[in-house]
């Protein structure tokens, strides 16, 4: 072979190579696999975003009527307490909400006094609900959406994660009072934790007095007039309407006491929060502590609790529109 023919053969393979490049050939037999996953995860994330962003104009971040909501369902927390304001909503919206799915046809939207006026929505109604609370009271949130569902997270530059966390296990009785008499309810708790958070209160016809015992022994010296031990600051004594915080130990009733001299009917309202260990979720996002809020998750859920999400979880700043992926 003469160098003119070796010449010409190193030219075509040169230009060989070039229009294979330019063309992508060479890139695509090298890296397909990390193209591809590239090219699924950027192609997920922009659904996801799209699907986010045709919620995001149904939060209401700056409204006096949904602010008056907020501020009353927070009303029983020191002033700025974020932490305790995000425990209150969230248990506020879990315990008086219920989830509904969408119509067989179509996507549902639904604003929030629509939400507020049947008590009820999906996933994404519920969040928008939680998310304009929050955010008419000053509490950053993020609309996070997955392939199908929808949450909230709420920040604060900390958290108080020994409040945030906790289950919230409520119900009510009906209590009837005979003239002077004494009545013993007792504490219908089946967990296992004896330090718990008490917030219960009262709604009487006449006056009443309320003492929380760690025995039902407590009640037999009570009814003998004898000395007795409670929690002290638990107790409601000679009122008509109350409600009381309280932290307890063991718990076994309450002790109630007829103050009037008469037939006396007493509703007795009781929520009880229990700490949960572990399987508490928070995220990082812009320096600040973000807690998850599932709005949907149930009524024995809590701050935190975030179930088995598969896939891509895309989070959307309300304000800014700014796109986080959760890891």
């Amino acid at each position: 072979m003469d160098k003119n023919t070796i010449l010409i053969s190193i030219i075509i393979v040169v230009l060989a190579i070039l229009v294979f490049n330019e063309t992508g050939f060479i890139d695509n037999v090298i890296e397909p696999l990390f193209q591809e996953k590239v090219s699924i995860a950027t192609n997920q994330q922009h659904k996801l975003y799209l699907k986010a962003e045709s919620y995001l104009d149904y939060f209401s971040l700056n409204n006096n009527i949904i602010r008056s909501d907020a501020i009353n369902i927070v009303k029983g927390c020191e002033e700025n307490d974020k932490s305790c304001f995000i425990n209150a909503i969230y248990n506020y919206v879990i315990n008086n909400y219920r989830y509904i799915s969408d119509p067989m046809v179509g996507e549902n939207i639904q604003f929030y006094n629509y939400t507020k006026y049947v008590r009820a929505g999906d996933c994404e109604d519920i969040s928008i609900l939680i998310g304009s609370l929050l955010e008419n009271i000053g509490i950053k949130t993020y609309f996070v959406i997955t392939d199908d569902h929808g949450y909230i997270l709420a920040c604060a530059n900390e958290l108080d994660k020994e409040l945030l966390g906790q289950q919230s296990n409520r119900y009510s009785q009906m209590v009837k009072l005979e003239k002077d008499s004494l009545e013993f309810v007792p504490f219908k708790y089946i967990g296992e934790e004896k330090n718990l958070n008490l917030d219960y209160g009262i709604n009487s016809n006449r006056l009443v007095s309320v003492f929380v015992v760690a025995s039902e022994d407590e009640f037999e010296f009570f009814s003998q007039g004898k000395s007795f031990t409670h929690y002290t600051e638990c107790a409601i004594e000679k009122e008509f309407n109350k409600n009381k915080k309280c932290r307890v130990g063991e718990v076994a009733g309450f002790m109630i006491k007829n103050e009037y001299n008469g037939e006396t009917e007493l509703y007795l309202k009781i929520n009880i929060y229990q700490h949960i260990k572990g399987n508490v979720k928070f995220y990082n996002l812009g320096g600040r502590e973000c807690i998850v809020l599932d709005g949907t998750a149930g009524p024995n859920s809590y701050p935190g609790y975030e179930g088995n999400i598969n896939g891509i979880k895309t989070a959307v700043d309300l304000v800014s529109k700014e796109v986080f992926i959760l890891s």
